[in-house]
């Protein structure tokens, strides 16, 4: 879990221990009145209350130090995500670029037989931005297309893989962004992926981030 969640998990555990140990303490010097409590009378009492306010006052001051921890943690959460965010997007303008320029060069569209646009790969398209896409954008169009062309599809005929050998599925639009960038991350190199193109360290790179770098640097 992220270490906000953590964070906010453990404060309320922090606090029941912490009780658990004040009602202990209570227990012990109630079951085992000593010679001392005997002669101080209402000094036990008094002894038993400080202990267990102390224990709360403890209890609370660990459950406030990891909700500090956890506005922290989820403030760089939310950093990393934009920038996340931030790197899909540019990995989606870059591709949609260089499927233009290998279509121009092959006197094709995108998506038709000389330029390759994976249905599998069209389906990880994200929302559009706040600011929306650029006007020469065309993946999304495509995108669009091919929804449409799915869903006369599924209304006419009965699914099946001879039907549609690969259908086009679009991620829900509330799909979480971190499991999008990183299927993104590894997919896109159905369409970089060149003849003899060593993919292992890809392979080997355990942040989605830094595999979406490895795709804008290609």
């Amino acid at each position: 879990p992220p270490a906000a969640e953590l964070a906010v998990r453990g404060a309320p555990l922090a606090l029941s221990a912490a009780l658990e140990a004040a009602a202990a303490s209570d227990g012990m010097q109630e079951g085992e009145p000593s010679s001392s409590h005997a002669e101080l009378g209402g000094g036990a009492a008094f002894t038993t209350s400080h202990a267990r306010s102390a224990a709360v006052r403890r209890a609370f001051e660990a459950c406030e130090a990891m909700l500090e921890v956890s506005d922290d943690a989820m403030q760089a959460e939310a950093e990393s995500e934009r920038a996340l965010q931030g790197l899909e997007l540019q990995v989606w303008l870059e591709l949609d670029g260089f499927l233009r320029r290998f279509a121009a060069n092959r006197a094709t569209l995108i998506g038709g037989t000389g330029a390759p646009a994976p249905k599998q790969l069209l389906g990880l398209l994200p929302p559009p931005p706040e600011s929306g896409w650029p006007d020469d954008f065309m993946l999304d169009t495509i995108a669009a297309d091919l929804r449409k062309a799915a869903t006369r599809r599924r209304s006419q005929t009965t699914l099946s893989y001879q039907n549609d050998p690969a259908p086009f599925i679009p991620a829900h639009r509330h799909y979480p962004l971190r499991r999008r960038a990183q299927r993104l991350s590894y997919s896109i190199w159905i369409v970089l992926k060149e003849p003899g193109l060593d993919l292992q360290p890809l392979l080997d790179t355990e942040s989605t981030t830094d595999r979406l770098r490895m795709v804008l640097l290609r």
